[in-house]
């Protein structure tokens, strides 16, 4: 594995690939962001000091029959110029959100399992 899979695969750049776990049917893939490529969230200034990190599990699009998942420690930095004090923010996905862009589309089609939708998608074909 390597960055170069998880930027065509996973739509995830500017982060380094650093291991892949492989556990009960699922693949996680372990990354970091480049200390030289940190920013303040609020004035995206490079003028940063970190302070500290939260890991954080993201879905990601499925492989097969395997799901999979991005785990990231997401940096909290101190801002010189602005002062503010924040988590940088993530590019694959959106704030608050446990998947990532390229899940999405899965996320919204599939967010309640007791919804049958082979009916609905049955009732869309018939339209085509």
């Amino acid at each position: 594995m390597s960055t170069s899979f998880l930027y065509h695969v996973f739509g995830v750049r500017g982060y380094k690939y650093v291991r892949v776990e492989y556990k009960g049917g699922t693949a996680t893939f372990t990354i970091r962001q480049e200390p030289h490529a940190l920013r303040c969230p609020v004035c995206n200034s490079r003028h940063v000091i970190r302070r500290g990190y939260v890991w954080r599990c993201f879905r990601t699009t499925p492989i097969g029959r395997k799901a999979m998942w991005i785990l990231l420690a997401v940096q909290r930095v101190y801002c010189r110029s602005c002062e503010a004090l924040q988590q940088v923010q993530i590019g694959f996905a959106d704030p608050r959100r446990t998947y990532t862009r390229a899940f999405a589309p899965n996320a919204i089609l599939k967010p309640w399992p007791w919804i049958c939708l082979p009916p609905t998608a049955a009732r869309f074909r018939s339209i085509f």
